[in-house]
């Protein structure tokens, strides 16, 4: 023959505490939820609504939520315009940096222009003084060729005449 012994169930002091805390816990939301409901039920009494049901919705939260929904879309609407403005206002602003830029790049067209014509200009004035200077050479050079072949000749016939003397002579 078998004994069959049943253990008793060693239990905790603190398994024992927790037990306790959740039977409390869930008899504070069952009076809770109970005291809700009854503050409900007065208020549609002094209302003179019929009571039917715990979940429909009162007239005052009804309106509640109304306003709401109301102040919301004023929001919205709201928002829009603003937003509305700042995008007018952006391309308004984007307008007048795009004249800036464009008269910035004029201006840098100008310049650009300018320093080439004056670099051109510089050119064509070094082209010509060089030629200025290789004419002026070459008169000069043939001035003095010029001058040197006079005084070559006056010598030669300085020289002729004196042996013409000497000759007679």
């Amino acid at each position: 023959m078998t004994l069959s012994t049943r253990l008793p169930q060693l239990t905790s002091l603190t398994q024992k505490r927790r037990r306790k805390r959740k039977k409390k816990k869930g008899r504070r939301k069952k009076k809770k939820r109970r005291k809700t409901k009854e503050k409900e039920k007065k208020k549609r009494r002094r209302k003179g609504t019929t009571i039917t049901t715990t979940t429909t919705t009162t007239t005052t939260t009804r309106k509640r939520r109304r306003r709401k929904r109301m102040k919301k879309k004023e929001e919205k609407q709201k928002r829009k315009e603003q937003d509305q403005l700042e995008q007018e206002r952006g391309g308004e602003e984007e307008e007048k940096k795009r004249k800036r830029n464009k008269k910035k790049n004029k201006m840098k067209m100008n310049k650009n222009k300018n320093k080439n014509k004056n670099k051109e200009s510089k050119k064509n004035k070094k082209k010509k003084n060089n030629n200025n200077n290789k004419t002026k050479k070459n008169e000069e050079e043939e001035m003095n060729d010029n001058n040197n072949n006079k005084e070559k000749k006056k010598k030669k016939e300085k020289k002729k005449k004196k042996e013409e003397k000497e000759k007679k002579k």
